[in-house]
């Protein structure tokens, strides 16, 4: 197996905002119980990886839409 291959096989090559709209959603259900309690502490989040940026950026987002529809007390 080539190089090229090998990394085709290990990455999906597709990077977008929001791009699995079920684990944001389970994401959106669950921040609540995560930042309420820790209303007074920064907010630290991992992107395992990303190309060009996208699931990092949405994932400091997810935090900003819920407070914005009121699910959260405060904007991360």
């Amino acid at each position: 197996m080539s190089l090229a291959q090998l990394f085709n096989l290990l990455l999906i090559n597709v990077t977008s905002f929001f791009r699995d709209p079920a684990a944001w959603q389970a994401l959106a259900g669950r921040l609540p119980a995560i930042v309420g309690p820790h209303a007074d502490t920064p907010i630290r989040a991992w992107s395992a990886g990303c190309s060009s940026g996208e699931e990092p950026y949405t994932l400091a987002m997810a935090p900003l839409r819920g407070a914005r529809r009121g699910r959260l007390s405060r904007a991360a």
